[in-house]
Formats: structure tokens, C-alpha cells, sequence
């Protein structure tokens, strides 16, 4: 009797560690990333009631059950659109690392809802830095230095930093190349091009084109003055002679200042570039440079890339969010808030690396989307009918077990 009262009691506890274990994952089926636990159960030593080894059965009497542990259901949980770029899921293994400024720290996490604060750092919303690998091509000025690569096999753990103003500098034109036709028996002509200065401004390039005064017997002969608009003082002048069919046969070659960057003239030569007939054709201009850029957006690729677009159709790599592994994920320490921890079962975070001695993410980390608790919600409901049905039943046990006692004690009297 008093064996059945203790078995019974030990049966309340351990239905009650299952109904706790089960009622934590139900609360939190709507948080992100969370990985619902399972109770495990293991019974208490046996109790031998024959005298040897020799007899047809085992002879032994259980003495309860008690709780072992709570594994973790690492299998991955729904994934589910936002508005937000850098609400992130990890589609397949792996974890984002998360720690504090001072990095004293290191957690892990499945939960990638992460935004900008007011310092340009990626945090989650407990304040937690992400970490990753910031490419350092960002120079003074917040200037981006497009000869400056990301390093991919960068094992750098440092909080990454986004600055809200970023600009991408532009290229300066150095050579413009002009097809058009200076209409034979014409007078003034003038022609605009934009260019791009050294500060990744546009400005424009006039050349204005006028007749010779000593015009040849065959053929023409045009002046021609250019210079960019605003810096009228810094102006070159030049000439052009064509023949009877109006095919370029002599020019001045040019060269213009544009702001310290030299400019060049292709006015092409005989019918390719510039001609002087009675015919129309079209005016075509070719220029090189690119305006400079302001920053307009941030996105993160399947690579973990986090990179920057430009107004000037430029884009950069900033930095990048590495994915780290264990050998055993059960071994993780949990800290609450979805947060782990490694320890000595868990092994140390790795990287993964390739064939090629390089580091690869080995899943793919999604933007715009967020990974949900792992939970079966139908499931978690059955357990916890299933506990509190069983925790019934032991309560029931030790009621019996009570009765029973009583009714040999009045037996006694």
C-alpha cells in the first residue's frame, strides 16, 4: 500500500513536469523561432521480489517514474511573409549569432525579426547586436570605395553597422564621342551634351559650331569653341574641314579640363562622326562617367549578403551575416528569450566550409520573412489532455492508496 501511494505521488510530479514542459510550448506558439520542447520520462530503479534469478520471470516490482529531460524539437518551424528587409528565416540549419556591443557574450538564435537603430547597427528587439562581417569599403563621408570586396572568408564576429546616408562617388567623364551633321549652307549650330565633373555632378558640355570665314573651293570649313557650362573662361577652340561630299578630312584634336580630369573629343573622321552635307541625319552622342550615387535601400540576398542600392542603378556589398553550426543542437543551453548558448555538448559554433577551403552558409537565410514556433498547435493540445488525464489518474492513485491505509489501521483497532 505505502509502495502504491509513493508511486502514485511521484506519478503527480513527473505528469506535472509534463503538463509545465507542454503548457510553455502552447504559450508561446506564436513566437518567432521558438523550438517547442518534449518532456522525457524514465521509470525509478526496480524492486527485486523473489529470492534469484532462476525463475520464469523477472520478479521485480516498479517503483514510479520521475522526470529525465526536455529535448529540443529542432525540426523547422512555418515560414511567413513582412514588410520589414530585415526580418530574416533561415531556411534549413544553422543559427544567427547575437551578443551584446562588448561581445562578452555569444548567443544563438532562430528568431531573425532585426531592424536599424538610431545608431545604424542591426539589434533585435531584446537590443542584441547582430554579428557579421562589416566589408570596410565604407571611407570617409560614409563613401562607398567600389575597389574594396567584401572578404567572404572573413571569420570576423563584430556588430554590423549600416549608416542611414551613404553615398556611391561617381565617375568623371573623360571622353565624349558626337555624331552629327553640320547642314552644308548652314549657319550657327550648337549642341549639348551632359557630362559627369569629379564631384559626380552632371553638368553640361556645349560646343557650338560656326562657318569659316575663309571657307575652301571644295567642300567647307567650320570653327568650332566648346566649353562647360558655368566655366565659359575654360574653353577650347578648334576647326574642321570637309570635302565636296561632305566626309571629314582634317580636324583639331581638343582636350577640355573637367575639373582636373582630362576631357577628350571624338569627332570621328571622313562619314564616322562628324559631316557636313545636305542629307539629315540623326545627332547621336556617346559619353562615359557615371553620376554619383545616394543610397536608396538596403537588401539582403540567400547568401547572406546584406547590400547596398545606389539612385545611380549602383549597388555595393556592406557586409554579411554568417550562419553558424553545432555538432549536437540538443546540447544547446537555453537562456530564455529564444536565446542559446553553446556549451561542451553542444561543440563550439562552426562555420561551415567548402570543398575549396572556403566558407559557405550551407542554408539560405530569406528577407521579408520570419520563422514561426515549431509547434503543432492540435498536437501540444492532445499532450496536454493526454498529462492531465494521466496527473488525474495518479491523483486517483493516491486517493485509493489513502483508503486502503485507513481501512488496515481500522482493522487494528
Amino acid at each position: 500500500m505505502l509502495q502504491s501511494f509513493y508511486n502514485s505521488v511521484l506519478g503527480v510530479k513527473s505528469q506535472q513536469f509534463g503538463m509545465d514542459i507542454n503548457a510553455n510550448n502552447i504559450a508561446n506558439v506564436n513566437t518567432y523561432g521558438y523550438k517547442a520542447a518534449k518532456a522525457e520520462f524514465k521509470t525509478i530503479f526496480e524492486k527485486t521480489i523473489g529470492n534469484g534469478f532462476i525463475g520464469p520471470t523477472n520478479d521485480q516490482v516498479g517503483l514510479g517514474a520521475t522526470a529525465k529531460a526536455s529535448a529540443l524539437d529542432m525540426s523547422q518551424g512555418s515560414l511567413v511573409s513582412t514588410d520589414n528587409i530585415f526580418d530574416l528565416a533561415i531556411s534549413g540549419d544553422g543559427w544567427f549569432n547575437v551578443a551584446p556591443f562588448n561581445g562578452e557574450q555569444q548567443y544563438y538564435t532562430r528568431s531573425g525579426n532585426f531592424h536599424i537603430n538610431s545608431e545604424g547597427f542591426l539589434v533585435n528587439s531584446e537590443g542584441l547586436f547582430l554579428m557579421g562581417i562589416n566589408a570596410r569599403n565604407i571611407i570617409g563621408g560614409d563613401v562607398i570605395n567600389p575597389t574594396i570586396v567584401l572578404n567572404p572568408n572573413s571569420d570576423e564576429r563584430a556588430p554590423i553597422n549600416l549608416p542611414t546616408h551613404l553615398i556611391y562617388p561617381g565617375v568623371p567623364t573623360n571622353e565624349v564621342s558626337l555624331r552629327k551633321n553640320l547642314t552644308f549652307g548652314s549657319s550657327f549650330q550648337k549642341q549639348s551634351i551632359g557630362i559627369i565633373n569629379p564631384n559626380g555632378e552632371k553638368k553640361n558640355l556645349i560646343i557650338e559650331f560656326t562657318p569659316s570665314d575663309n571657307q575652301p573651293v571644295v567642300g567647307s570649313s567650320w570653327d568650332y569653341v566648346t566649353f562647360i557650362e558655368g566655366d565659359e573662361s575654360n574653353s577650347q577652340n578648334g576647326s574642321l574641314l570637309f570635302d565636296a561630299n561632305g566626309a571629314m578630312v582634317e580636324k583639331t584634336i581638343l582636350t577640355l579640363d573637367n575639373g582636373g580630369t582630362p576631357l577628350t573629343f571624338n569627332l570621328g573622321g571622313g562619314f564616322d562622326g562628324v559631316i557636313s552635307t545636305t542629307d539629315k541625319i540623326n545627332t547621336s552622342v556617346i559619353v562615359n562617367g557615371k553620376p554619383k550615387g545616394d543610397l536608396t535601400n538596403y537588401r539582403v540576398d540567400q547568401k547572406g549578403n546584406i547590400i547596398a542600392s545606389f539612385d545611380n542603378s549602383e549597388s555595393a556589398i556592406v557586409a554579411k551575416i554568417p550562419l553558424y553550426h553545432f555538432i549536437n543542437d540538443q546540447g544547446l543551453h537555453k537562456k530564455g528569450s529564444n536565446l542559446f548558448v553553446e556549451t561542451n555538448n553542444s561543440g563550439e559554433a562552426k562555420r561551415f566550409i567548402d570543398e575549396n577551403g572556403e566558407f559557405t552558409m550551407g542554408s539560405k537565410i530569406l528577407s521579408h520573412m520570419l520563422e514561426q514556433s515549431n509547434l503543432q498547435l492540435s498536437i501540444g493540445l492532445t499532450n496536454l489532455i493526454v498529462y492531465q488525464k494521466a496527473y488525474l489518474a495518479s491523483t486517483r492513485g493516491i486517493t485509493t492508496s489513502d483508503q486502503m491505509l485507513q481501512t488496515a489501521i481500522n482493522m487494528k483497532k
